[in-house]
């Protein structure tokens, strides 16, 4: 999870060692997730001293062991002994196979590592069909140079290898329904028809063999929605709620979302949550839900009723990341919710409680995936808003010089960031004219906040250049003109 993960874990072992004790006999799953933490910054060196604790023979001490060697040789090496002496890990395995096929670009010896790899693999797990498609793949001339369209193809062979006609059917179904959606993504439409039609023939094949295989039935639910074949789909909800009626509302609201029938999908997953309280995609879909419900009241000019939604939408939202933190999706929702109800107060009037729970929500949001392009622009909104709020409190109260200097760092530091977040976006998409306008504006304001004369104009100079690159990625736009 990037620095926010470095720091809270860090945290974690001064909290630990304050309580436990600072020295030798620590727990083995200390050891392991102390070592990881190390192992995750390239610190060597103090990944073998923690593991220097341990006195065991257990394998992940001993993969451990060898990623914290000092040079990348020794720490392949060493992982590839392990991977041949214990070929049933198929973890270490596709570690090993993956790095090697990338390395193999560059060196073609390390094909020959990873097809000894496998092999061993194979010996012990014959039957593993992404094991053989691995080796299907080590088996071409040049394995780092393999299509996509070439995978596909071996991917099929070692499938129509399968003798068991329910094995067969079910895994050949899977492959064609993502291979749909990876194609859908794509854009390439047409293929993505192709892969769900296929799919379809496949998993309902298997659904004859296995009529109680409740995974092939929501299999079969899921290429129905691809294909928007409505009356299959609801009819496959009414036959996996005869076999478990949760499951069944769970379905069901898929079908309502896609065919963006709001109002019952909150009534479905109303009553779903109330079986499965713990269901964080759950909970997310229900605040989209009333999102949605709540554009539909402000389009009949029923506000009350529009932010009533709001407020359940946003009530479940935090529901949803209480539950996983860690989920992109819900944290957008979050935010655009808190965002949009801080708007309404006017971001003015807000309170540093308001503008630091915006401004760690886009943090956290930021260390997952640095490209986020909302949280960049609620970002370019809030760090302004914080700093002035920081800058204020730092000249209001009593504190010695080393602390001010420290929390003027911090707040430097923070300023820093923002700016270099959203400038990334004018180098991602030049010719979206908001985006100068929204690096300029949070330069500007900070330079609002700029006690230091000489470094405001500094900054006023910048806030300029910003506006002439930007004229001259896009020379046409009146806004920047302006």
């Amino acid at each position: 999870r990037g620095s926010q993960y470095l720091g809270e874990m860090s945290q974690f072992f001064d909290l630990y060692e304050k309580y436990y004790g600072k020295g030798k006999n620590y727990p083995e799953e200390y050891i392991a997730i102390r070592t990881n933490y190390y192992l995750r910054q390239g610190k060597y060196q103090e990944a073998r001293g923690i593991l220097a604790d341990y006195r065991g023979e257990k394998e992940e001490f001993r993969i451990l062991q060898a990623r914290s060697l000092d040079t990348e040789a020794e720490r392949l090496a060493a992982s590839t002994a392990l991977a041949l002496e214990n070929p049933s890990n198929l973890n270490l395995v596709n570690m090993l196979y993956t790095f090697y096929i990338s390395e193999g670009t560059k060196d073609p010896s390390a094909y020959e590592q990873a097809r000894k790899v496998i092999d061993a693999a194979l010996v012990v797990s014959p039957e593993n069909l992404s094991l053989q498609q691995m080796r299907g793949i080590l088996s071409e001339p040049d394995p780092g140079a393999v299509t996509e369209e070439k995978k596909r193809e071996i991917s099929l062979g070692v499938m129509n290898t399968i003798a068991d006609p329910l094995e067969k059917s079910r895994e050949q179904g899977q492959f064609f329904l993502n291979q749909g959606f990876e194609n859908q993504a794509s854009g390439n439409e047409d293929q993505a028809k192709k892969d769900f039609e296929l799919a379809k023939k496949e998993l309902t094949a298997a659904a004859k063999l296995a009529p109680e295989d409740q995974a092939i039935q929501i299999s079969l639910f899921r290429t129905a929605l691809a294909q928007k074949d409505w009356s299959t789909a609801k009819n496959l909800v009414g036959t996996i709620s005869g076999k478990d009626p949760v499951l069944g509302l769970s379905v069901e609201a898929d079908l309502n979302i896609a065919q963006e029938n709001w109002e019952a999908v909150a009534r479905v997953l109303e009553r779903y949550l109330q079986e499965r309280p713990v269901s964080a995609q759950g909970h997310a879909n229900l605040a989209q839900a009333y999102i949605q419900l709540a554009i539909q009241k402000q389009k009949e000019n029923a506000d009350k009723d529009a932010e009533l939604y709001f407020s359940k939408a946003q009530e479940q939202a935090r529901e949803s990341f209480r539950q996983d933190s860690q989920n992109i999706r819900t944290m957008n929702l979050l935010a655009s919710l808190i965002h949009q109800g801080n708007e309404q107060k006017g971001l003015e009037n807000l309170g540093m409680a308001e503008i630091t729970e915006m401004v760690s929500l886009v943090e956290k949001a930021l260390d997952l995936n640095l490209s986020n392009e909302m949280m960049i622009r609620l970002g370019a909104i809030y760090y302004p808003i914080w700093t002035k709020w920081q800058s204020s409190s730092l000249a209001a109260q009593k504190m010695d010089e080393e602390t001010r200097k420290s929390l003027n760092e911090k707040v430097s530091r923070i300023r820093e960031k923002s700016i270099s977040i959203t400038r990334s976006l004018t180098s991602q998409n030049p010719q979206q004219v908001e985006n100068w306008q929204l690096l300029a504006q949070l330069v500007y304001q900070y330079s609002q906040q700029e006690p230091d004369p000489a470094q405001q104009n500094k900054m006023l100079a910048e806030v300029e250049r910003i506006y002439r690159d930007g004229m001259a990625a896009n020379p046409n736009a009146a806004p920047l003109a302006a």
